[in-house]
């Protein structure tokens, strides 16, 4: 099944899709530091839009039909976990 699914769609544009919200998301510290209502709202239209451009082009597959070296979702997670719960404390 997995070389069914790495032929239909473009995996590499799919990895580096989930790779520009790992870049995005490592952002977000900053952004939250800078305590600013502009640096936020800069940082959260550049989430939502790298987001956005995940959805149109990510198969959405169940993990076992994609193919091994598929970064996407599965790091994300990770990144998105690891780089949102730090700052956290910082807003209040």
């Amino acid at each position: 099944m997995r070389k069914w699914s790495k032929g239909t769609w473009d995996f590499e544009a799919i990895n580096s899709a989930y790779l520009k919200l790992q870049e995005t998301l490592e952002r977000f510290p900053q952004a939250a530091r800078d305590k600013s209502r502009d640096s936020l709202a800069e940082w959260t239209a550049k989430e939502n839009a790298t987001s956005r451009a995940i959805m149109r082009i990510d198969t959405l597959l169940p993990s076992k039909l994609l193919p091994k070296n598929t970064w996407g979702r599965k790091h994300g997670k990770t990144v998105a976990r690891s780089s949102l719960e730090q700052p956290a404390g910082q807003l209040h």
